[in-house]
């Protein structure tokens, strides 16, 4: 699975497309199979730790995503796979699978 993402403080010029292993859905997760991400002026704060929180790098910016459910873990009784989701994990959103509660 492809992932953006930050691996130095900066500017979109220091992130990097990268090959990282596919999530799996634990106890209480969704996997979605992300199709669109928001790109928001936080994100640019964040890869260049000006924002608020710093999460520790590598990681995948990106706070809102849309897809679609590819996998449900242990306890999911909602989402069933092939539902059409939003989620706000805050950040990781920069990549082709997401696993969320």
């Amino acid at each position: 699975m492809r992932a953006v993402l930050s691996n130095e403080p900066g500017g979109p010029d220091t992130l990097a497309l990268t090959d990282v292993p596919a999530p799996e859905a634990g106890p209480g997760e969704v996997v979605i199979d992300v199709e669109a991400v928001a790109v928001n002026y936080p994100d640019v704060l964040i890869i260049e730790d000006l924002y608020q929180f710093k999460p520790s790098r590598p990681f995948a910016p990106g706070a809102e995503v849309a897809g679609t459910v590819s996998s449900v873990g242990e306890g999911v009784t909602a989402p069933a796979v092939g539902d059409r989701v939003l989620a706000v994990p805050g950040f990781g959103g920069m990549v082709e699978q997401l696993a969320v509660k």
